[in-house]
């Protein structure tokens, strides 16, 4: 099951997102505010990545594989492939 966004928001995210989880630093916090597809994986939202979630990149694998985070008050840890997180805008954590 996908998880539909109107396009045009999409679009506009693109145009102005600077950042996407992909490119985030290990042990750097930040977060969710976008999802930059139309079409999420149900997974991700179902374990409680939803904009304005806290993450945290704990480890990544090499030559663009899985990326581990920490999202959530209670710390979850969850891999997900590296163009999945390619596809989540995020802004900075205060």
């Amino acid at each position: 099951m996908l998880f539909r966004i109107n396009l045009k928001y999409v679009y506009l995210y693109t145009l102005f997102t600077k950042m996407n989880l992909n490119q985030l630093g290990i042990r750097h916090k930040a977060i969710i505010d976008a999802f930059l597809t139309e079409e999420i994986p149900m997974k991700l939202l179902e374990i409680g990545l939803l904009p304005d979630t806290v993450v945290k990149i704990i480890q990544k694998a090499p030559f663009g594989g899985p990326l581990l985070i920490e999202f959530g008050k209670e710390k979850n840890r969850v891999a997900i492939r590296s163009e999945q997180a390619s596809q989540i805008a995020i802004k900075s954590y205060h």
